[in-house]
């Protein structure tokens, strides 16, 4: 049993309380109370371990409902060249990558997330999710286990072309092979009895297509003339995937963009949307599509870098989680920052600099996140009942001060950085920003030995590119 003092706790429960001196009550992993300092010291004084005080501001775990896995040992390759990015990492991570690489990948972006106090995540398997073996899913979730991060992997049918083409390591070279939508299909289930539900439900697997329209452009909007007719192969698609999900009794997560959503619709039966679906992106929906969501019942999150009128979803009642979708080529783990970007591109957009003020955006990291990965009776508020994930901001420091307003100054001013302390499941894995359960310095040292080394051995060297000296806009000649 433990107690988490705050100078301020924001709560984020059902009346968004925000309580000044206040602490946290904390027995075998849940919240058992929540309130002012001065009574829970005398209903549990006998609780002996005790942790933050008033130099600490105590919000929920930060929830990041998408994000990578092996992006952690790719930050910034080919960041220089977006227009072939997609297409230089998904050949590497398909058939250049070894165990070690999503062991050591895992556990580094267990640790960056843990710092800027993520404490629940979705990690899709690669650039499109890997699904011709078990062992890099295995691989992934062992690095986080490690680290204690709770963790959603994501893995599905990897998209078109099928058969998709891998290889696996043999001996000194590369073994190269295919694997169909039924094999994938079959992996999918595999990971998913394997590792859905242990370490006492820290690990998750979600049913990940890399899109909902295989046949459509799978990385943006597809213009009208090309989202036309869905085809056999497309509703194939979408029934292997709602009957593994049903079968399993699993969450979809996937991408969708302009296009997408109309053309599913076209077979309901199939189509990879409901009330136990999130999609991510959604650039080019039109107003039409981001009603068929609201009808539906589909969640959605969004990472800043994309069009998409996130006000207008949630006008319609469409639940919208904001995420880093991190971490390569550029983008940071820091959940707070990202819930800044997306709101400063939509005032930016619309001009209009009331859009998505603090109290939204903090609920799109905690409360809103937790509802898009079904998971909001369980995480994304400090309340009685619910997992003891929990993240201390120091805010004592000279952006923070002074200390008033809390909600607007953490989500307008505080960063990742700022965490000193968290908690999954009430246990401590993070103290004054170093990791309690990994040696981060080793851990750091063999992840930067294990991505040269890929790189160097793929041949990518050459998308580590000088940084534009003295250009306006990025030029090549």
């Amino acid at each position: 049993m433990k107690i988490v003092y705050g100078r301020t706790i924001v709560t984020m429960d059902q009346q968004r309380r925000v309580l000044d001196d206040a602490a946290v009550v904390v027995d075998e992993g849940r919240i058992v109370d929540v309130g002012p300092r001065s009574r829970i010291d005398v209903e549990h004084s006998d609780v002996a371990e005790r942790i933050g005080g008033p130099s600490f501001a105590v919000i929920p775990g930060l929830v990041d409902a998408h994000g990578h896995a092996g992006h952690s040992l790719l930050k910034t390759l080919g960041a220089d060249r977006p227009d072939v990015w997609m297409d230089v990492v998904t050949p590497f991570y398909f058939a250049r990558t070894t165990e070690e690489y999503w062991y050591l990948d895992g556990l580094l972006s267990a640790m960056d997330r843990l710092g800027n106090g993520v404490t629940t995540s979705v990690s899709v398997m690669g650039s499109r999710p890997r699904a011709d073996q078990t062992v890099f899913s295995a691989a992934h979730a062992r690095g986080y286990a490690e680290v204690g991060v709770a963790d959603v992997i994501g893995i599905g049918p990897s998209g078109n072309p099928l058969p998709h083409p891998t290889a696996v390591p043999d001996g000194d070279g590369w073994q190269s092979r295919t694997s169909s939508l039924a094999d994938m299909i079959d992996v999918t289930e595999a990971v998913i009895r394997e590792l859905d539900g242990t370490r006492d439900g820290l690990t998750r697997v979600f049913v990940t297509p890399f899109t909902i329209v295989p046949s459509l452009y799978p990385s943006g909007p597809s213009t009208p003339h090309r989202a036309v007719r869905l085809t056999d192969a497309d509703r194939a698609h979408g029934a292997a995937v709602l009957d593994l999900a049903r079968r399993t009794g699993t969450r979809i997560h996937s991408d969708a963009f302009g296009g997408h959503v109309r053309l599913a619709l076209q077979d309901p039966d199939t189509a990879i949307l409901g009330p136990h679906v999130h999609l991510q992106h959604g650039v080019g929906l039109d107003a039409e599509e981001i009603t068929m969501l609201a009808a539906t019942g589909t969640h959605f999150s969004h990472a800043p870098g994309g069009l998409v009128d996130v006000p207008s979803l949630m006008a319609q009642g469409v639940v919208v989680a904001a995420t880093t979708d991190g971490s390569a080529p550029q983008r940071p783990f820091d959940l707070l920052l990202a819930a800044r970007a997306v709101r400063d591109a939509h005032v930016v957009r619309e001009r209009d600099p009331y859009l998505l003020p603090p109290g939204k955006l903090l609920e799109m990291i905690t409360v809103d996140a937790a509802r898009v990965l079904g998971m909001d009776d369980e995480i994304g508020s400090i309340e009685v009942g619910k997992r003891a994930d929990l993240a201390l901001i120091d805010v004592e420091s000279p952006h923070l001060t002074p200390w008033w307003m809390p909600v607007h100054r953490i989500v307008g001013q505080a960063s990742g950085r700022d965490v000193h302390t968290v908690l999954v499941g009430g246990e401590v894995l993070l103290e004054a920003g170093v990791p309690t359960r990994v040696d981060a310095p080793a851990v750091v040292a063999e992840a930067q030995r294990v991505a040269v080394g890929h790189v160097v051995a793929a041949g990518l060297q050459s998308h580590l590119t000088e940084p534009g000296w003295g250009q306006v806009r990025r030029v090549f000649a």
